[in-house]
C-alpha cells in the first residue's frame, strides 16, 4: 500500500504536465483550422469579412457593405463547428447621399471616380470598360460607400457604352440620374 502512494502523486503530476503540453502545442493548429473553415464559409458572399481567433473565440472584422450583410456574416461564423463565441468588431461602410459615380474620357485615358458599393461592382465596371475600350489607360479613383441605387452596375454599363463613340466625354450618375456629355 505504501508503494502505491509513492507512485500516485508523481504519476498525476506527469499526466497533468503532459496534458498541458499537448494542449499548448495543438492550440495553434486548432486555431488555424477554425480560421480556415470560417474564412471558406464567408468567402462566397462575404469577402469583406476577416476573422481574428483566440482559442475557439472569433472576432469578425472588416468593412461591411450593409447591416444585413453584417448580421449574415455573424450568423455564418457562429454556425462553424467548433466555434465557441463570436464577437463583432466590423464597421459599416460610410453612407453617401447623394450617391455619385463618374467617368471621364480624355486623350490620356479614362478616370473613374465616385463611389461603388463593393469590390465586385468595381470589378464589373472596370471589366465593362476594358471590354468596350481594350488597351485604354484606366485610373480607378472609386471609393467604397453604402447607399448605391439599385442596378448601379448595369446603369453604369449603359452610360459607359457610349464612350466607344466619343473622343472625349464624361458620364455622371447621381443617385438614379445619368448625365452624359461628349465629343464624337
Amino acid at each position: 500500500m505504501r508503494n502505491i502512494k509513492l507512485w500516485i502523486w508523481p504519476g498525476l503530476a506527469a499526466v497533468v504536465c503532459l496534458s498541458a503540453l499537448a494542449i499548448w502545442f495543438t492550440a495553434g493548429s486548432i486555431e488555424a483550422d477554425l480560421q480556415s473553415r470560417t474564412m471558406s464559409a464567408l468567402r462566397t458572399d462575404h469577402a469583406w469579412a476577416q476573422v481574428l481567433i483566440k482559442g475557439r473565440d472569433l472576432t469578425l472584422t472588416g468593412l461591411a457593405p450593409d447591416e444585413e450583410s453584417r448580421k449574415d456574416a455573424l450568423s455564418i461564423a457562429r454556425n462553424v463547428d467548433g466555434v465557441r463565441d463570436v464577437s463583432d468588431a466590423s464597421v459599416l461602410l460610410p453612407e453617401e447621399k447623394p450617391y455619385r459615380l463618374s467617368a471621364e474620357k480624355t486623350p490620356a485615358g479614362i478616370i473613374l471616380s465616385g463611389f461603388v458599393p463593393n469590390e465586385t461592382a468595381r470589378a464589373d465596371i472596370i471589366s465593362t470598360l476594358t471590354g468596350l475600350l481594350p488597351g485604354i489607360a484606366l485610373s480607378d479613383q472609386m471609393n467604397l460607400a453604402r447607399g448605391a441605387p439599385t442596378g448601379l452596375v448595369s446603369l453604369a454599363g449603359y452610360g459607359l457604352s457610349v464612350f466607344s463613340r466619343f473622343s472625349t466625354g464624361s458620364m455622371t450618375i447621381t443617385d438614379r440620374t445619368m448625365h452624359i456629355t461628349g465629343q464624337a
